[in-house]
């Protein structure tokens, strides 16, 4: 599974929150129709924790060699596993 994800270290954090702002105004003035998205989906991905809720039921199904690989300096994430 492959999905975007808030990153962990600060730094990336840090850049990650900065180009979310300029998302936000780019798409306030360009895209005002995607608004919400551009505004909710950082504090949904701040909060979501699909990863560790993936990995619980991946390993609940039996599932194995379950893998995180972060993406894009921590902004995204692929988990696999072998059934």
């Amino acid at each position: 599974m492959h999905e975007l994800t808030y990153p962990t270290r600060l730094t990336y954090a840090f850049f990650w929150n900065i180009h979310f702002k300029l998302l936000q105004a780019y798409g306030k003035w360009k895209h005002p129709e995607w608004g919400i998205a551009f505004h909710e989906l950082p504090i949904c991905l701040k909060e979501t924790r699909w990863i560790d809720e993936l990995i619980e039921a991946l390993k609940a199904n039996s599932f194995s060699d379950v893998n995180i690989e972060y993406l894009a300096f921590g902004a995204s994430a692929i988990v696999s596993a072998r059934k």
